[in-house]
């Protein structure tokens, strides 16, 4: 958020010289230049004593309360910077002076935001701006106001959503607890009942699992089966290669036989 606080009131000589008619104008012109100073250098609370000496003589001067409500709110008394920001609006008819009326509301945008009402910030900055079209703080104070405002409320949605999953777990949780209570009043009968069946329920995984240890064995024993029938194939094939070389061997003669001999 721009922060500009807009500084305190320079009076204009027409307005002080109507409003000044029970006491002296220069001496309030004096006191507020005075005041203006010390607020310029940082002396907020003796700019304070001079601004409220120049309320007690005139009350009813819009201004004034403007300079003691920028004052206060140099001095973080956003509540009390307030209320002075409020009366200097009810001096002012709001008919007249635009400009002087859109930096009051521009302020209380400012005090409602350190007091943590964004609605009323918003509203007093929408003023200022209706007021003076080219106040370009203002506009995007509204934009950065109306941004935090869509935060909170997405905030808040998803606040909203994450306490109702907790709130249906609690009464699920809720509901096996009142369940648990049930099953440890169960009769007699309905725990023997529950025990039959458990003691079914063993059996009949006992027999699958018998069953498939079977089956398991009986594969085994068929792959054994065939691994010896292969082997008495092929003994009987070499076997009858046997037969036949020495049959061969019979009908070679001598220096046949010492070739093959040389050979291997």
């Amino acid at each position: 958020m721009r922060k500009k606080l807009y500084a305190p009131f320079f009076f204009s000589c027409l307005f002080i010289i109507l409003s000044c008619s029970s006491f002296s104008y220069a001496s309030v012109v004096k006191e507020n230049r005075k005041g203006n100073r010390l607020y310029k250098q940082g002396r907020y609370e003796k700019a304070l004593e001079v601004y409220k000496r120049i309320e007690k003589k005139a009350p009813s001067l819009a201004e004034i309360h403007y300079n003691i409500g920028n004052t206060l709110y140099q001095q973080k008394r956003y509540a009390q910077a307030l209320k002075e920001y409020r009366s200097a609006l009810s001096y002012v008819p709001q008919s007249r002076r635009p400009l002087f009326l859109s930096q009051i509301y521009y302020n209380i945008g400012n005090t409602k935001y350190r007091l943590a009402d964004l609605p009323g910030a918003l509203s007093a900055y929408e003023k200022a701006l209706k007021l003076n079209p080219d106040d370009k703080d203002a506009r995007y104070n509204i934009e950065f106001i109306k941004r935090l405002l869509k935060k909170k409320r997405e905030k808040e949605e998803g606040k909203g959503r994450e306490e109702k999953v907790q709130q249906e777990k609690k009464r699920g949780g809720q509901k096996r607890k009142a369940g648990e209570g049930k099953e440890k009043k169960k009769s007699p009968a309905q725990e023997k009942g529950e025990r039959k069946q458990e003691n079914k329920q063993k059996r009949e995984e006992k027999k699958v699992a018998e069953e498939r240890r079977e089956k398991k064995s009986a594969e085994e024993r068929k792959r054994e089966e065939q691994s010896l029938s292969y082997l008495h194939i092929l003994l009987d094939n070499l076997n009858r290669d046997e037969v036949k070389i020495q049959r061969m061997l019979h009908h070679l003669s001598p220096e046949q036989e010492r070739e093959i001999e040389e050979d291997w």
